[in-house]
């Protein structure tokens, strides 16, 4: 069965999960163990509902995910994408340091004057790299998602399944060799029933608050964040240690390991740069608190698996792959959250080490006049009526 069709029969009112709740799933179960803490399996449920946690279950035990940029052959993908290389001291291809790009991308930021508009939209290509039939060869899972906010919060996110292929063409050979079986995804047992493909999901969010991973904010909040990059970082450590100290009080079971600062930081960091509408200055200061984290490397002209090249922001999860955000350098903007892997994954058969085994791709961020188009009535207790 598919995993979400259960959240739809039980929780019919949580939303989908957000973007990189299962990359921090993975980083969870990828990196060496830390100490066990019985207040950590609980702060899962504040960063992502109920819910999500049975996603990220589900997640976790199917192979490593990816994406790719279309080569145009056979349904195939191009990993364009390599690993970074040296951190802040790589030069750049115009002579100038990755640290001294950064500072300017930063600096122009900043100073950005966005127009107040109506609502606030996030459009992101999302592709995903899985083995299939015991790793006989990979395929690639293609979806969209476009995140609605307003000057009060969340609206409602919008989840579309593309669909599922080989990944290239030798994968595509050996998927014929084998009788072209059909190709599920991520999808259990092929029956897509949550988000069929061809079709979007609808999902009305009723809270007004923002959830960065563990750490929520009101919109009034987010837009008082500070404008310093230390002092964000010491803000973004509090409140996740008083959403922990909750749990803590809580009845939540025990068991889980306990995230590094670095964790936190990188994990609200780039929800801050790639989902919520924080005022340019917080967002310069986020993209300067992720470079000075002592395990992220700041490389220049780096290419997404899009083809498009930006500044990239790269930190190792302790695991087989490492964790990446590519900035536009004009904008400042972001292009890319991506997984690189950083040695060859079994479950991934064929994919070299500095191939992408993950991507969201930001095909459009910011604030719009346009508004969500929700069927009619689609609402956030709705199930059948949000599909479309």
């Amino acid at each position: 069965m598919d995993d979400f069709k259960i959240i739809d029969d039980v929780m019919p009112d949580v939303p989908f999960p957000a973007a990189g709740t299962v990359a921090e799933a993975r980083a969870r179960v990828f990196r060496p163990r830390r100490r066990r803490s019985p207040a950590w399996a609980g702060i899962v449920t504040v960063a992502a509902s109920a819910a999500t946690v049975t996603v990220i279950g589900a997640a976790v035990a199917v192979p490593r995910l990816g994406d790719g940029a279309r080569n145009g052959t056979g349904g195939g993908v191009t990993v364009a994408a390599t690993d970074p290389g040296p951190g802040p001291s790589a030069r750049s291809s115009a002579g100038v340091s990755a640290g001294g790009v950064l500072d300017a991308v930063a600096d122009r930021l900043a100073r950005r004057e966005e127009r107040g508009r109506a609502n606030w939209r996030v459009e992101m290509d999302r592709f995903a790299r899985s083995s299939f039939d015991g790793g006989a060869f990979l395929v690639e899972d293609r979806g969209r998602e476009v995140h609605w906010a307003g000057p009060d919060g969340p609206i409602a996110t919008e989840a579309s399944a593309i669909g599922a292929e080989p990944l290239t063409a030798a994968d595509r050979a050996a998927w014929e060799k084998a009788g072209s079986p059909r190709i599920c995804g991520t999808d259990s047992n092929c029956e897509n029933d949550q988000i069929p493909y061809g079709r979007t999901r609808y999902i009305p969010v009723s809270s007004g608050d923002y959830q960065l991973s563990s750490v929520r904010l009101s919109p009034r909040e987010l837009r008082r964040l500070p404008q310093d990059p230390a002092e964000l970082k010491a803000e973004i450590m509090s409140r996740w240690a008083a959403a922990l100290k909750g749990i803590e009080n809580s009845d939540a079971p025990a068991g889980g390991d306990v995230p590094s600062d670095g964790d936190i930081v990188w994990w609200v960091g780039t929800r801050l740069l790639t989902e919520v509408p924080a005022t340019p200055p917080v967002r310069a200061a986020a993209l300067r608190m992720l470079s000075a984290l002592p395990d992220v490397r700041v490389a220049d002209d780096v290419r997404d698996v899009g083809g498009r090249a930006g500044l990239a922001l790269t930190r190792d999860t302790g695991g087989p792959y490492a964790e990446r955000i590519v900035i536009d350098r004009a904008t400042g903007d972001p292009l890319a959250l991506e997984e690189v892997l950083t040695a060859p994954v079994p479950d991934l058969k064929g994919l070299p080490a500095g191939g992408v085994a993950f991507s969201r791709l930001v095909r459009r961020i910011g604030w719009t006049d346009d508004a969500p188009a929700l069927p009619e009535g689609c609402t956030p207790r709705a199930k059948k009526e949000c599909l479309r």
